[in-house]
């Protein structure tokens, strides 16, 4: 048995674009608050700005009129469902967290908070995390210059993703190194660990010491990229010994064809090309179109890290290098580095925007 939704109002802050809580109005002319749980539909439709939803709700919610308000953002008519909408809302309880991307390129500017206020205080931790999820990069200044830090800073979101490398890593010029990252050469834009099924979606590098010069940080080939599995493989001692291996698409999207992760570091492609005779030139075509893309200048963002930066970035959405740079005894360049995964970093967010904004904000008229 199912009822329909008369009359339900929510609140809102026009600052986050967020759904924050929805109330349903009783026949005693109360106000109950509403888990989107109990919405198992929602359809709702924009006219002049203003948002109506009509929502069928679970037996024992008594029946009710219409949510309306005004939802930032929107501006033209448009109906959906909850279904739908989900891709764009992670759902928690009466929260609804927007997913939507900035898009950016050459000319982006980092959002930058301070390092100390992101580990005490919770509203700095929410809009470190909240730009993370939005823009993809996060710059915090003035970190202690000594190991340490990245580890200190995961705890306010849970704990690090442990890997072959450890806990954390140190990115330094290392003889006999097994990782290209660990010597003073060139870094071509990579993600991290597509060797792993499921790579890390969220690194933190601190820079602890920097070198004296360098080190700054086609529809037909998207299907290519999109559709082909190619292997990654990645073998050495560190942690522990390893050799771990991942068929993974370039370029995964999700069933409506949006990108949701990129999946690429030269470095540990296989040698060994494991594809049709007949794919094998339209691949290699396809990953040429899209590393020369990707290097244009207009699409990207170079910047040199300073001791004291600790620079905090999406993963699965960008891919970030390095210029060769001197080495010596000197300058030695030093970052230690580490990994999360976004199910701990969207949980810790989810946990500060009911700390910072509780659970009683007014309702909107």
């Amino acid at each position: 048995r199912l009822y329909i939704a008369n009359q339900l109002q929510y609140s809102h802050n026009p600052h986050l674009d967020t759904l924050q809580t929805i109330w349903l109005k009783t026949e005693e002319n109360t106000w109950k608050k509403l888990s989107l749980s109990d919405l198992l539909f929602v359809k709702l439709m924009i006219i002049h700005n203003t948002c109506f939803f009509y929502a069928v709700i679970s037996v024992r919610l008594l029946d009710a009129l219409t949510i309306f308000g005004n939802i930032k953002g929107f501006s033209e008519e448009r109906s959906m469902d909850l279904a739908t909408e989900h891709r764009k809302y992670h759902v928690c309880n009466c929260v609804c967290i927007v997913s939507e991307r900035d898009f950016w390129d050459s000319g982006l500017q980092i959002p930058t908070l301070d390092f100390e206020e992101v580990l005490h205080d919770d509203k700095a931790a929410l809009d470190w995390l909240m730009a993370l999820r939005r823009v993809g990069i996060v710059y915090l200044k003035g970190a202690p210059l000594e190991q340490g830090q990245v580890a200190r800073l995961s705890q306010r979101i849970g704990y690090l993703r442990l890997t072959f490398y450890g806990h954390t890593w140190q990115v330094q010029d290392k003889p006999m190194a097994n990782n290209v990252a660990y010597t003073s050469g060139k870094l071509s834009l990579h993600t991290d660990y597509p060797a792993l099924h499921h790579p890390p979606g969220v690194q933190f590098l601190h820079c602890l010491q920097q070198a004296q010069q360098g080190g700054e940080n086609h529809p037909d080939a998207f299907n290519t990229l999109s559709s082909l599995r190619v292997d990654f493989t990645d073998t050495g001692s560190d942690y522990c010994d390893f050799s771990v291996q991942s068929k993974n698409h370039i370029i995964d999207v999700d069933s409506e064809g949006r990108v949701v992760r990129i999946n690429y570091n030269n470095a540990t492609r296989d040698s060994t090309l494991d594809l049709p005779l007949d794919q094998v030139q339209p691949f290699y075509s396809s990953l040429k179109s899209f590393v020369e893309l990707m290097n244009q200048p207009e699409n990207v963002f170079t910047y040199r890290m300073e001791p004291g930066d600790l620079v905090t970035f999406d993963n699965w959405r960008l891919l970030h290098g390095r210029k060769s740079y001197l080495s010596g005894s000197i300058n030695l360049r030093h970052l230690e580095g580490a990994y999360l995964d976004w199910d701990e970093v969207m949980s810790r967010l989810r946990l500060l925007r009911k700390a910072v904004h509780g659970d009683g904000e007014s309702l909107s008229s």
